[in-house]
């Protein structure tokens, strides 16, 4: 779960935020973790607070023109309501357990790997 955002760009009227910190929460309740796993939970935590980005209004997957070409053929498939590029959609995978019937593809906030970085003047 991401717990810190910083915002470090614009782009068309919509920011873009790096993921700073994250909390890992584990599914198995009452389960104590071995020491080897705490240091490997460590390592992903790190791998999360470092690179990552996303925005809730743009779409840093995919192009525009690949955009504009999604709206134009007006998907009917429930997991192309979104038009992103799934090859950049780093959590696409992670993801999927939790959509279904009951949760919408549209809750679904696309996390890109890479850097941000906006420059004025």
């Amino acid at each position: 779960m991401i717990t810190k955002t910083a915002k470090v760009a614009k782009l068309n009227g919509s920011s873009i935020y790096k993921v700073v910190q994250v909390k890992l929460i584990s599914f198995a309740c009452g389960v104590t973790t071995p020491s080897a796993s705490v240091s490997m939970l460590d390592e992903v935590k790190k791998l999360f607070e470092d690179g990552f980005y996303f925005s809730y209004g743009y779409d840093m997957t995919c192009s525009r023109q690949r955009r504009v070409k999604w709206i134009e053929s007006k998907r009917a498939d429930p997991s192309e309501l979104i038009a992103s590029d799934k090859r950049y959609f780093w959590n696409w995978n992670l993801s999927q357990d939790f959509v279904g019937p009951t949760v919408n593809y549209r809750w679904l906030t696309p996390l890109v790997q890479g850097y941000v970085q906006q420059i004025t003047g």
